[in-house]
C-alpha cells in the first residue's frame, strides 16, 4: 500500500466505553426493553 502512496497508521482498539453514542444507544436499547416497544428503528427483521 505504502508503494502505491497510502499511509498506513495504527488505530487503537476500539473502546465502546469512549464512544459517547453507545451510551446513549445502550438507554435507547434499554427504554425499548422497559416498555416493550418494537419499532421500524429497532426492528432487523426487514433487512
Amino acid at each position: 500500500m505504502e508503494q502505491k502512496g497510502h499511509t498506513v497508521e495504527f488505530l487503537p482498539p476500539y473502546i465502546s466505553d469512549l464512544n459517547p453514542i453507545e451510551k446513549k444507544w445502550a438507554q435507547a436499547k434499554s427504554i425499548r426493553q422497559k416498555f416493550n416497544y418494537t419499532d421500524e428503528l429497532f426492528s432487523y427483521t426487514k433487512l
